[in-house]
């Protein structure tokens, strides 16, 4: 429950990332932007919270053709997210 750690964006040699159904709050941090930079990370799943704001800040290019494999939200209603490959 509560917040997304803003120090979760320094964490290395992930393949995935799995905070479904945490009961988080508040906005994703923009730190989490930075797990694209090293290239392993390649899923995200942040479904099923209470997370709000807008995801767009993971869809930028940071990487030269990068691709999510899977991120995953609340984008229906909760949070904006241009590059999700499934909102809920």
């Amino acid at each position: 429950t509560g917040p997304i750690p803003s120090t979760f964006g320094n964490l290395k040699s992930l393949n995935w990332m799995g905070l479904f159904q945490n009961q988080l709050t508040g906005q994703v941090p923009t730190e989490l932007g930075r797990l694209r930079e090293d290239g392993f990370v390649q899923s995200i799943f942040l479904n099923g919270n209470n997370l709000t704001g807008t995801l767009d800040f993971m869809c930028n290019p940071l990487v030269p053709g990068f691709d999510w494999t899977e991120l995953e939200a609340d984008c229906v209603e909760e949070v904006d997210c241009e590059c999700c490959t499934q909102c809920y």
